[in-house]
């Protein structure tokens, strides 16, 4: 298996994950987008951040929270203009849930934006 067909196969993977039925595919996923972003063409980084972006709007609280919970992890791996566009819309979506359990779980990306300013 060539580099670009593991990669190929890490996408769909994800995005296979992200789109299941029940939630605990969907709570999976969370924790494979920082693994597959770095590598992704630029079409496929562009897709996965979307992906990603719907995962924190999940209907389920579990997948919000899973997503939350591995922001950071995402956000070290994206892009600086990419950062303050829609990670930042992502982490004000998260914060505005009204559940004080989002915000502890985005302690992580906390942390990483006071290291970026």
């Amino acid at each position: 298996m060539s580099i670009h067909q593991f990669e190929l196969s890490m996408f769909y993977s994800v995005q296979r994950l992200a789109a299941g039925e029940w939630f605990t595919a969907r709570v999976s996923s969370c924790g494979l987008f920082h693994i597959a972003y770095p590598s992704a063409s630029d079409q496929l980084k562009t897709e996965l951040r979307t992906i990603y972006g719907q995962l924190c709007q999940d209907d389920m609280p579990m997948v919000r929270r899973a997503a939350a919970s591995n922001l950071g992890k995402f956000a070290a791996t994206v892009e600086q203009n990419h950062l303050k566009t829609e990670i930042m819309s992502i982490f004000d979506d998260l914060t505005q849930d009204g559940t004080l359990l989002f915000l502890g779980c985005c302690s992580d990306y906390v942390l990483f934006l006071d290291f970026l300013v």
